[in-house]
């Protein structure tokens, strides 16, 4: 395979473009960073110039008025209590004064500094002096020589404070102007910034999607089957090399369509010849129940052109409620019906004449599972009812020919071991017991025989009443508890739920009943169990017969209603029967407007299970078993 990479990537270009984005928020945070140091610049020049020289001027000041306070103390008599005081407010001015004098940072703070300096110390002279003169006169030597040095050393302290202080609302006013400044220009920039990520964040998204927009366009147009569409490459990255492949795949498309569509309209004529010529009818349904197909053989059959039945609901085209039922049912659960529910075959009569078919059904999907349509599959099946009916004629027949010479041969061999015509030995006896038991099984066979023929022809007589299916059951079962206590099986009676009257001939359904349970003790081993039961569903009763045999193999299930019929157990047939009590139980049934199929596996015993119509008198009722 071609190895593309492309001249520059469209990572590389998302990366550019998100770098481009991170050096804006960047250069944000940086001008934010200058603001933010600058204006703490400015606010530590207001802490760290004059706010010392203030804190001095205010202590210089209280200790002035301490010293002042000690004077008049010294006045009033108070000498050691006034000079002590004094002196320690001396030393605090002092030491306040240096701090005072090392912090100059304000124009004319020096000469200040030095009035204080020169008023302070002609204050502790002119101090010395009261203390040492011993005047006569204290009190206004105080007020008119030391109180005016006091003043002027205050008022040059204050002065001292008063410059420091105007410095610093000076700084406060510069600080709170760079504050301003520092707020809208960051306000400013980041509107900018934002401004600038939102444009070219449309430019970038912009120059992504487009292409892959020209892209999708030209998905869309492939998918409509315009083969011969491009797209514009423009751009040397992965976009751009996807657009070329794209191209280069929707002009291989082309070319294999080009290349195919001879073959696949051949292909198309073959199917359409196959299915023309196939003597079935063939129709096909879509998920919706509208006929796409239609072979000729299905156009003979319901009188209608496939054109015109294109498109159109089935029952548009084909009034049949009960294949439709079908259809729709195929469609709806994605699975053919069951083999049993699609052997009743559909009547026809295109031509004046009854022909009769066999349904196929099957649900057409894609490999995803996803269903498609439905294709059914009428098979003409005419001739194998009239064969049938002409065997069923011909074993009637015969049959009923058999009886007179069995019931002879029976009476005959009766007189004989009843020593009518004369004495007979015991090995003679052995003989006319065998040949009485071959004769009624022979007659046992032709009875059955006869039931079918007359069921098959439809002249069976039904006394159809309301029966209780409960009390049917516990009838059936009565002739069975001998041979149940012989081979020691149990047998038990499972009805769920209250199941209401049935519409059903008694006699008839009684003998399916002892059917099932003579077959299932048959294959039952010593020791089994059988189970009898009755269930309602919906409109419908459904009765089971369930035994611990060996079970049916499967190939043998869908074939064990057959006539004839018999499935052999390990190895051999079970003697006593012809294969046709299940036939005849099938045939029963089916009369009464019921079904009948086993459930079986090999190991885990067989279960036969038929259904009975819910009585149309007793619907809303039920009926309370002791």
């Amino acid at each position: 395979m071609e190895d593309i990479k492309p001249k520059t990537s469209l990572r590389t270009k998302i990366l550019i473009g998100y770098l481009v984005l991170i050096v804006a928020t960047a250069a944000l945070a940086v001008w934010a960073i200058i603001n933010f140091v600058l204006l703490g610049g400015a606010i530590g020049q207001i802490m760290e110039r004059n706010y010392r020289s203030v804190e001095a001027a205010q202590r210089m000041l209280e200790s002035l008025e301490r010293q002042d306070s000690a004077e008049l103390m010294y006045l009033f008599g108070h000498q050691k209590e006034g000079e002590e005081l004094f002196r320690q407010a001396e030393a605090t001015f002092l030491e306040n004064y240096a701090r005072a004098k090392d912090n100059i940072t304000e124009v004319g703070e020096p000469e200040i500094i030095n009035s204080i300096i020169e008023s302070y110390t002609t204050y502790l002279h002119l101090y010395g002096e009261l203390k040492s003169t011993g005047t006569e006169e204290p009190g206004e030597f105080y007020l008119s020589t030391i109180k005016p040095h006091f003043d002027t050393t205050k008022n040059a302290c204050r002065e001292l404070l008063k410059i420091n202080q105007d410095a610093m609302l000076q700084a406060d006013r510069i600080a709170k102007r760079r504050s301003d400044f520092a707020i809208y220009s960051t306000i400013s920039l980041s509107a900018l910034v934002i401004v600038f990520g939102l444009f070219f964040g449309l430019k970038i998204s912009q120059f992504i999607i487009q292409p892959l927009q020209r892209l999708i366009l030209a998905t869309q147009e492939i998918r409509s089957g315009h083969l011969d569409y491009t797209v514009q490459e423009g751009s040397s990255d992965e976009i751009g090399i996807l657009a070329r492949e794209f191209n280069k795949m929707g002009a291989r498309l082309k070319e294999y369509q080009d290349m195919n569509l001879e073959r696949l309209v051949a292909e198309q004529k073959k199917t359409g010849v196959i299915v023309d010529t196939i003597d079935d009818c063939i129709i096909v349904t879509d998920p919706n129940n509208k006929i796409i197909l239609l072979n000729p053989a299905a156009e003979n059959i319901f009188k209608v052109r496939e054109e015109r039945a294109r498109g159109k609901h089935f029952l548009e085209v084909i009034n049949d409620e009960s294949l439709f039922n079908f259809i729709k049912q195929t469609a709806a659960m994605g699975r053919s019906p069951a083999a049993e529910e699609l052997e009743e075959p559909i009547l026809v009569a295109p031509n004046g004449s009854e022909r009769a078919f066999r349904k196929r059904i099957r649900p057409m999907k894609t490999e995803a599972g996803h269903l498609i349509g439905v294709v059914t599959v009428l098979q003409d099946i005419t001739h194998l009812r009239e064969v049938d009916k002409m065997k069923s004629e011909f074993i009637s027949t015969v049959s009923h020919e058999f009886r007179t010479p069995l019931t002879s041969i029976s009476m005959a061999v009766g007189l004989m071991l009843e020593e009518t015509p004369g004495a007979v030995n015991e090995k003679q006896k052995e003989l006319l017991h065998a040949a009485r038991e071959d004769v009624d099984r022979l007659t046992h066979l032709v009875n059955n025989l006869l039931d079918l023929s007359r069921i098959e022809s439809g002249r069976l007589e039904l006394d159809i009443a309301p029966v209780d299916p409960v009390k049917m059951i516990h009838l059936s079962l009565e002739a069975f508890q001998t041979q149940l206590q012989e081979k020691r099986i149990e047998l038990a009676v499972d009805v769920q739920g209250s199941p209401p009257l049935v519409d059903a001939d008694a006699t008839k359904i009684g003998w399916v009943i002892s059917n099932l349970v003579g077959n299932a003790l048959r294959y039952t081993e010593s020791g089994g169990k059988i189970t009898v039961g009755a269930i309602q569903k919906g409109e419908r009763v459904h009765i089971w017969v369930q035994d611990t045999g060996p079970g049916i193999p499967e190939e043998y299930q869908g074939r064990i209603f057959e006539k004839f019929f018999q499935v052999a157990v390990k190895g051999k047939l079970q003697s006593g029967g012809a294969g046709l009590g299940l036939a005849i139980c099938k045939e029963m049934v089916h009369a009464h407007g019921g079904r009948i199929w086993v459930e079986s596996k090999p190991g885990a015993g067989s279960k036969f299970i038929f259904t009975l119509p819910v009585s149309k008198t007793s619907r809303t009722q039920t009926v309370t078993h002791a």
